[in-house]
């Protein structure tokens, strides 16, 4: 009996440890700044080799473009194999090569796992800060990874020799770690991340700070003379009472104004365009933000896709063309307007179809991101639905 007991607890073992996701491996490619590869067409080329147990995440980064520029620094992070999203944070830099001088820039990536046939990719985002102060950005852009087999560097012990369970070097995650990692720092765009040579932008002056008002002064109270003894001479008539009546009319009383509830937000009817195509819900979103920034990339090789987006049958953006750089739209949620459907349309099919976009959706700490497929039979839905109780 034992035995058979035994022999059931491996095997779910087993199955739990197959439908896991392990990402220990070498990924590399490419990240950028949608502004600076606009105006110069500068890509980094980017590798990073990790190791990852459960959802605790160590490892190291190399950034370089020809002989110009190089940097590795080591990094942290935080797996979410059921959400299928990484992010890393370098936290020091360990080596820095720089034509001209200047300092590097230490980058934390927002990452989404998926897989198509035998390729494994990490996409999304990132930010980064100066190495020397984090309270210097230097920008962010889009990072796009490949799972690889060989390394263009010198591979790391946990690559080529894999630490053992028993031989206690697991990545950790501190209590508290994993919150920190995957709040993404507000940041402006600015230079590519790991350049380091651009100055950062100067802080506008605040200009001196308003006077603060003096305290009200206090009116003094006039003071009330002492009564007079009471007089048996009546009081003089109102003016105007002609009945002789000389009581005090009562003051009228001011009715309580009525509230007006609120009116309903107004439906706006489907445009033909919804109403002749299937419209497909990718996914449903649930925040307790109430604005949500949403960006439109391409996810791909830019090929001319051009889109419209409706939220709530109401047009946000008409024929727009989708590249790297973001085309992006603002949306608001509340307790009376608690429900907004974003629907992507797809006006061609580019050069190579379906028309595809990564959507990135900011909302207050959150961060979503969603791909999406359009065609011309069928348009891409996601729906934001506002929830005061889901996670900040």
């Amino acid at each position: 009996m034992k035995f058979r007991i035994l022999s059931v607890l491996l095997a779910m073992m087993c199955l739990i440890s197959a439908g896991a996701q392990e990402l220990t491996g070498i990924w590399r490619g490419t990240f950028y700044n949608e502004y600076e590869l606009l105006f110069t067409g500068a890509k980094y080329r980017y590798e990073v080799q990790l190791y990852n147990v459960g959802k605790a995440v160590k490892g190291v980064t190399y950034s370089y473009q020809t002989t110009r520029f190089y940097g590795k620094a080591s990094m942290i992070g935080v797996w979410s194999n059921g959400t299928g999203n990484l992010t890393i944070k370098e936290n020091r830099m360990e080596d820095l090569k720089i034509t001209g001088g200047g300092d590097g820039c230490l980058m934390t990536c927002y990452l989404t796992y998926r897989k198509e046939g035998n390729h494994e990719y990490l996409e999304g985002t990132y930010t980064s800060v100066n190495m020397k102060s984090d309270t210097i950005p230097c920008g962010g852009g889009i990072v796009r990874l490949e799972r690889v087999s060989e390394s263009d560097f010198e591979e790391e012990d946990f690559i080529k020799n894999p630490p053992t369970a028993k031989s206690g070097s697991k990545p950790s995650v501190k209590p508290g770690q994993g919150e920190f990692l995957i709040k993404k720092p507000t940041t402006g765009n600015g230079a590519t991340a790991k350049t380091g040579t651009s100055t950062p932008k100067t802080q506008p002056s605040t200009g001196s700070k308003p006077t603060t008002p003096p305290p009200a002064t206090t009116a003094k109270k006039p003071v009330t003379p002492a009564p007079k003894p009471a007089t048996t001479k009546p009081p003089a008539p109102i003016p105007g009472n002609t009945g002789g009546n000389t009581a005090a009319k009562p003051t009228p009383v001011d009715k309580p104004v009525e509230s007006k509830p609120k009116p309903a937000p107004v439906k706006i009817p489907a445009p033909a365009v919804l109403k002749n195509r299937t419209n497909e819900v990718v996914e449903t979103i649930a925040t307790s933000a109430r604005l949500l920034e949403i960006s439109f990339y391409d996810n791909g090789e830019i090929d001319g896709d051009t889109i419209s987006v409706y939220a709530n049958n109401k047009l946000l953006v008409s024929r727009k063309g989708l590249s790297t750089e973001p085309v992006t739209i603002k949306i608001g949620l509340s307790d009376e307007d608690n429900l907004q459907e974003v629907v992507m349309v797809a006006e061609n099919l580019g050069t190579i179809p379906p028309n595809t976009a990564l959507m990135i959706v900011q909302a207050g700490s959150q961060r979503f991101t969603v791909r999406l497929s359009s065609t011309e039979q069928k348009n891409a839905a996601v729906r934001f639905r506002y929830d005061p109780n889901a996670l900040k």
